[in-house]
């Protein structure tokens, strides 16, 4: 018996054991390229963000106090004082002002600004944050991305407690006031960092008497 081949099977065969893993190594290589490149754009967008919203604070807050220095105007900026014995408070300044609030007596208005650095919240998940507040005549503005020290604490089944999660965050860390004693001209800086996303910005405040 005599058989003829046609040449129609001569190229059916199927992939090798080698093109088969090529082929994966290859697919496997080109995921994880774009998955790098997809974290590194979405990296991107939430520093972006975070920058924008801390620029977004900054002018928020030099928008509410120059609208109370318009309307009450003022004569100088000082360290705040403990109404019991004048000792100074850390961290604290007022805005004295013109305007006469009280007939009576004569006091004038005063805008106090407090810095609130380590305010110790607990999170949905029983975490630990301690944010950054500015309090500015009772009204606490919160720097945005501040968690300082944000601890996730966890209890294994024997009671031991294990601490995960601590990051870098948005800080502010002092108060500097500055007087031009020749031209009576008062600065505040307060100086804001976010060393995570390497971002540094000053709110200035500057008023003349």
């Amino acid at each position: 018996m005599c058989y003829i081949n046609n040449g129609d099977n001569m190229n059916n065969k199927g992939f090798t054991t080698v093109e088969v893993i090529v082929s994966f190594a290859l697919v496997v290589i080109i995921m994880a390229s774009m998955t790098t490149m997809l974290i590194a754009y979405r990296d991107s967008i939430n520093i972006e963000e975070t920058k924008s919203k801390m620029i977004e604070f900054k002018n928020t807050f030099t928008y509410m106090v120059y609208q109370d220095i318009i309307y009450d105007g003022v004569v100088g900026i000082q360290p705040c004082k403990d109404n019991t014995d004048d000792t100074l408070v850390n961290l604290c300044v007022e805005f004295i002002g013109t305007r006469v609030v009280d007939s009576t007596t004569g006091r004038k208005a005063v805008n106090r600004l407090i810095l609130e650095p380590d305010v110790l919240t607990i999170g949905s998940e029983g975490e630990e944050q301690r944010r950054v507040y500015l309090n500015y005549n009772g009204i606490r503005m919160m720097l945005p991305d501040s968690d300082l020290n944000k601890v996730i604490k966890e209890k294994d089944a024997s009671g031991k407690i294990s601490v995960t999660g601590e990051k870098t965050t948005a800080q502010i860390h002092d108060f500097i006031l500055k007087k031009d004693q020749v031209n009576e001209v008062y600065s505040l800086t307060i100086p804001i960092e976010h060393k995570g996303i390497d971002f540094n910005d000053n709110i200035k405040i500057v008023v003349a008497n």
